[in-house]
């Protein structure tokens, strides 16, 4: 599964901080992470309830954001820019509830949605110099007619290798790769930001995108029908996070494309395993009991994905797998 509007949303989780005369940020922050939304959800309107202040709508729109409800936390976060114009973290974060509007909604709805996660994450640049990565991923994955710059892209992970060297290395790799696919260019940057950090991924923000580019690498090998390169960076994912669902989605997406059914399971089940509601995974762990004639058991794994994603597009996609196996 590519992930880089996730490790956008997943920094900020791990990064920021309530007031611990407001909130229990630590608790917050256990709760979302636990996908408890519903409980953090009502902890913080509880609180609204007796005074308002911009981190309770802030963490209200993280919640939202992770349940794919982009509108519902636009609304939070504009009321916490209200409250609040010059944090950082608030605009950062808007720009990702537009980004994903814009990925999610159509081409129209994102010639709308694409230029606000922009100028979201330029007024999060001009707060604090810190937030680079947002407009490199916008410069690199919007069409040229919205606003993307390959140029300014390289630019900026280029600006970024000065302050963050491994951060930096890691942005070029994905510049080499996606922008002048120049395959030995990006490895040599990849391997030496590996190298400049063997331990495992930590929740920080340098952890998130090596698992990113080697996310990335994965699929372009893939692509590039090189399987044995591609098996090797998946598993370099897998050793370094082996408790987080998305490296386990992709190596179980590297044995589905080898036709490896049983092997792809292992892997979707792992990780179901690391995050019960992680829609990929979900649907993918029913359709390899499909394909492998589990057909029972496959109309019970589709159900589950029901349960937790009725109203997405993996929901969608289950309705239709369910009438076909009536």
């Amino acid at each position: 599964m590519k992930i880089w509007l996730l490790l956008l949303v997943s920094v900020l989780i791990t990064t920021s901080a309530i007031s611990q005369e407001k909130a229990d940020s630590k608790t917050i922050r256990e709760l979302i992470n636990s996908k408890k939304f519903s409980e953090a959800k009502s902890i913080l309107e509880n609180r609204l309830e007796t005074e308002e202040y911009p981190e309770l709508y802030y963490w209200l729109g993280i919640i939202a954001l992770q349940q794919n409800e982009y509108n519902e936390a636009i609304d939070y976060l504009d009321e916490a820019i209200e409250l609040d114009e010059n944090n950082p973290r608030y605009y950062y974060m808007l720009g990702n509830a537009y980004g994903i509007k814009a990925r999610d909604g159509g081409m129209l709805v994102a010639t709308f949605a694409a230029p606000k996660a922009k100028s979201n994450w330029v007024k999060a640049l001009e707060l604090d110099p810190d937030y680079l990565q947002a407009l490199f991923q916008y410069y690199m994955q919007a069409p040229g007619i919205i606003g993307g710059d390959d140029a300014r892209a390289k630019e900026l992970a280029e600006k970024m290798m000065q302050k963050y060297p491994v951060l930096g290395q890691l942005y070029l790799a994905n510049y080499y790769l996606n922008s002048e696919e120049d395959i030995q260019k990006a490895e040599a940057e990849l391997r030496s930001a590996l190298q400049a950090d063997t331990g495992r991924i930590k929740s920080d923000r340098v952890g998130p995108a090596k698992l990113w580019m080697l996310n990335s690498m994965g699929y372009y090998m893939m692509r590039q029908k090189k399987m044995n390169d591609s098996r090797r960076y998946f598993q370099k994912a897998v050793q370094l996070a082996s408790d987080q669902a998305n490296p386990n989605d992709s190596m179980g997406d590297f044995y589905m494309k080898s036709a490896q059914y049983d092997s792809a399971l292992i892997y979707f089940e792992k990780a179901v395993a690391c995050d019960s509601t992680f829609g990929p995974s979900l649907l993918k762990r029913a359709k390899m009991l499909e394909k492998l004639g589990r057909v029972e058991e496959a109309k019970s794994a589709y159900k589950k994905v029901l349960l937790s994603h009725e109203d997405d597009r993996f929901g969608e996609e289950v309705a239709d797998q369910l009438e076909e196996l009536q």
